[in-house]
């Protein structure tokens, strides 16, 4: 009897090892599976590169071969061709990203070629229009000009004036100065306000005045009186206030008369 219930204790010792045996092999059974370093980096990398906007908008295609890539890789049978397919999709996500930089960078390139080509056009068609103001201007400047020169005719036309190859000649009248004399007569007044008024109007115009006597007397004493002549006219221009370097005076004497010495008419157109 002592025997036999050393037995059964011997048979429930052997159970209760191998029962823990069991329980120990279990135990390392459900432990979970090893981690692999380059899926997690392959999957880390996946996921950031689809979470960018600007890769799902421009490298949809390599990011999706990426994608299925990975997917084959977590559903492999062996470390080594996880490994492998791991590896190629963290590749597949770096293409879809580099993609994705290269499409930004070029639509960036275009868009400052763009701005650049708008600036451009602006500044083109800016000197255009100076172009065609300044034409414009000119146009109306040379209107202007031809008006202007239409009005100086007309106005020297009032006065009488005759265009010769010196310029426009005007003849002050025919009584200016009494005989020998080189004071200005009342009745020159008129014709002296007209011309220092048209030089007034233009002040660019200059003014010669040529005194002038009939041949009556000696020839060096009508060469003293003409000057003088000449001088009372350009003093009376001169108060009038036309600037003095605009006008000059010469005395001709009894040198190019406008009339004939030989009848008393024309000695008094002469003087």
């Amino acid at each position: 009897m002592r025997h036999g219930k050393k037995s059964n204790r011997l048979t429930l010792y052997s159970k209760m090892i191998l029962l823990g045996a069991l329980l120990a092999l279990f135990a390392y059974g459900c432990a979970g599976p090893k981690e692999n370093i380059v899926l997690n980096n392959a999957r880390a990398a996946y996921e950031k590169a689809k979470g960018d906007p600007n890769v799902a908008a421009n490298a949809s295609v390599p990011l999706y071969e990426a994608g299925q890539t990975l997917k084959s890789a977590e559903m492999a049978t062996s470390d080594a061709e996880t490994n492998h397919l791991a590896y190629m999709a963290e590749k597949q996500t770096a293409i879809a990203v580099t993609t994705a930089e290269q499409k930004l960078a070029e639509a960036e390139r275009q868009k400052l070629a763009k701005d650049k080509d708008q600036v451009l056009l602006e500044q083109q068609e800016g000197q255009a229009r100076n172009a065609r103001g300044e034409a414009e201007d000119a146009q109306k400047q040379a209107e202007a000009s031809k008006d202007q020169a239409k009005k100086l005719e007309q106005e020297l036309a009032e006065l009488k004036a005759k265009k010769t190859d010196r310029g426009f000649v005007l003849t002050l009248g025919d009584v200016l100065f009494a005989t020998g004399k080189a004071d200005l007569m009342s009745g020159a007044q008129r014709t002296i306000d007209q011309l220092a008024g048209f030089l007034n109007k233009y002040p660019t115009r200059k003014v010669s005045v040529e005194g002038h006597t009939d041949s009556v007397g000696s020839e060096d004493y009508n060469f003293a009186l003409s000057q003088r002549r000449a001088d009372s006219v350009r003093s009376a221009i001169m108060a009038r206030g036309i600037s003095s370097d605009r006008i000059s005076a010469k005395g001709l004497g009894e040198l190019y008369p406008v009339a004939s010495n030989d009848t008393s008419a024309g000695r008094q157109q002469n003087r």
